[in-house]
């Protein structure tokens, strides 16, 4: 099974496809700078030894899934650079494991979820330039 797959600043378009949730044993993925649009499939909360996760500077669209949240081995989240919008959900909350979270220069409104609270290995976070 594969456990790291990187296809960083290459010249993929289109969509995340919603079948990435069958690279179950997955614990890295490198999808950075590759033109990719469209949301982010609800499917990536199936891959649960993921602990990176690499989907920076595309044009990724919509709202976070909220199934973000099951991912409880994140480390590295970057998902700055794209075109995100509304409420970053309250599950992002319950990834304890956290060291580094990206999100600025999206469209995130609203406030900044309390349950980011939770989140006492956090070393970096990066929310500027977005709507909060």
């Amino acid at each position: 099974q594969m456990i790291d797959f990187r296809a960083r600043s290459n010249d993929l378009t289109g969509t995340i496809p919603s079948y990435i949730n069958f690279m179950t044993e997955l614990q890295i993925l490198y999808l950075d700078n590759c033109d990719l649009s469209g949301p982010i499939p609800t499917e990536i909360g199936d891959l649960a030894y993921l602990n990176e996760l690499h989907l920076h500077q595309n044009r990724l669209t919509g709202t976070l899934p909220t199934q973000l949240g099951l991912l409880t081995n994140m480390q590295i989240l970057y998902l700055d650079n794209n075109q995100l919008r509304r409420q970053i959900p309250t599950e992002i909350g319950q990834l304890t494991q956290l060291k580094d979270l990206l999100l600025h220069r999206n469209e995130f409104s609203g406030s900044i979820p309390v349950e980011f609270g939770s989140l006492g290995r956090l070393a970096e976070l990066q929310m500027n330039a977005n709507r909060l």
